[in-house]
């Protein structure tokens, strides 16, 4: 495939080449690893993206355990 027309592909449906590579990678992880290890590997993902994304929003890494553990004596 030359690559002009990858280009063109990509540009015109860039949502749907990532959800196919998406789903290749997943179903890989299935077929390897099995169903429940494959949720499992998702959920640590999901929860890795949510964290980094809370970190991302408050810079200071400090805050969160800051209000689980004050430093009132």
């Amino acid at each position: 495939m030359p690559a002009k027309t990858l280009r063109q592909l990509l540009d015109e449906h860039w949502g749907k080449c990532f959800g196919a590579l998406c789903g290749l990678i997943i179903g890989l992880a299935v077929l390897f690893f099995g169903f429940l290890r494959t949720v499992f590997l998702l959920f640590c993902i999901a929860l890795g993206i949510y964290l980094g994304h809370y970190f991302d929003r408050f810079e200071d890494l400090k805050n969160p355990f800051r209000r689980l553990w004050p430093d009132d004596k």
